[in-house]
């Protein structure tokens, strides 16, 4: 989903490159590539491994997600994060990360963001794991139902971050392609291009704010 966002001339920063899984595949497509890391370790692995696949154009650093603003501003022609959205303590710190991400992209930049646990769909997933559960006790599997760490974010919460910039970037959401990943269902990629192209505020506003006053229950405060 990546490769028609390159070219050889690309730079890419990964954001939370772990041991460079994905930076092993979207690293040939472009002509830089920073992996960064929370861990050191994992930057310095990324970039070790990098060197073993012959990709000497890439470099590993040790740096946060909130502290990607410490890099030169418009430096990046896309900014990668996958599977690491769900890691996030909220949509104040989400939100802050793609505000600072956007001033890191050259004009016509884009970001991509892979796997996002959706929170819309996160009952159903729950529901599925505590049947399977249910289904299969006392036959050896061990089924993880405790998900309270983990961030669920809804794709509603990525066209009101859109909506509030003054670019208007445009979203491409699409399903998770990763055969053998159960949770697929329940996630999704998302792809923000700096295009202008966007809905825009005052269309987003005005949709969404008739829409919300029409849920109101009619016992909520200020209802008429």
């Amino acid at each position: 989903k990546t490769a028609p966002l390159l070219s050889l001339s690309s730079r890419v920063l990964e954001i939370g490159c772990a041991s460079g899984f994905t930076m092993r595949h979207v690293a040939p497509l472009c002509g830089c590539y920073v992996a960064s890391d929370i861990s050191r370790l994992n930057a310095g692995r990324a970039e070790a491994n990098a060197r073993r696949y012959g990709l000497k154009h890439v470099s590993g650093r040790q740096l946060s997600s909130h502290d990607i603003d410490l890099l030169p501003p418009a430096s990046f022609d896309l900014i990668v994060m996958n599977s690491v959205v769900e890691s996030f303590p909220g949509f104040g710190y989400l939100a802050d990360v793609l505000d600072k991400a956007v001033t890191l992209l050259a004009p016509g930049g884009s970001l991509f963001l892979g796997s996002i646990w959706d929170l819309d769909r996160k009952d159903a997933y729950l529901a599925g794991l505590a049947a399977f559960a249910r289904d299969h006790a006392g036959q050896g599997y061990t089924t993880r139902l405790n998900f309270t760490d983990d961030f669920f974010v809804p794709a509603a919460f990525f066209r009101d971050w859109a909506a509030k910039r003054p670019e208007r970037p445009s979203l491409e959401f699409s399903p998770v392609d990763a055969p053998g990943f159960e949770p697929a269902p329940y996630a999704f990629d998302l792809v923000v291009r700096m295009d202008g192209r966007g809905a825009g505020a005052e269309i987003l506003r005005h949709v969404d704010g008739r829409k919300a006053l029409d849920s109101l229950p009619s016992t909520a405060p200020g209802a008429p």
